[in-house]
């Protein structure tokens, strides 16, 4: 799923997860809910489009090997 989806989850019923290292690399690649194209966006940015939508992310830490 695309983290921009949770645009249309308005009862908040939904929740992002994902890695810590994507929350503090490079830009992020999301599909705009169009599955044909794509779009970056800096992880601060996609905090607060979470943080404006009411969804809180979970950040996993998987450990290295």
């Amino acid at each position: 799923m695309t983290p921009l989806a949770l645009i249309n989850d308005e009862a908040v019923r939904c929740s992002w997860c994902s890695t810590a290292a994507s929350a503090e690399g490079g830009p992020v690649n999301a599909h705009p809910l169009v599955n044909t194209m794509t779009t970056a966006i800096a992880p601060a940015d996609l905090l607060r489009f979470f943080e404006a939508t009411g969804h809180a992310p979970r950040w996993l830490d998987f450990p290295s090997s």
